[in-house]
């Protein structure tokens, strides 16, 4: 007997570095820091510690911090953008 199947969606938060919001990347970090070196930002959150470039994108892969440049992560992510309820007002 075969079975109908569908890929499992996964929602989950990531912060794009824009070399200007050093504060939104350390809201999103737990306990870490984030500090700007020139146009790129060093970021330490635990066993994980990285570089990232302007446009460069970060997020959560269980307990680690994973980086992307902004290429890799449009062709792996959409944005999940919630829908607006429907229009129930009648003229």
């Amino acid at each position: 007997m075969s079975k109908q199947f569908k890929q499992k969606e996964e929602t989950f938060p990531a912060v794009q570095w824009t070399g200007e919001n050093e504060q939104e990347v350390r809201d999103f970090l737990n306990n870490g820091t984030a500090t700007k070196r020139g146009r790129s930002l060093v970021v330490h959150e635990r066993n994980s510690a990285m570089l990232l470039n302007n446009g460069e994108w970060l997020r959560r892969d269980g307990d680690n911090l994973k980086a992307y440049s902004d290429e890799q992560f449009k062709k792996l992510y959409i944005e999940d953008v919630p829908m607006a309820a429907p229009n129930t007002t009648s003229l």
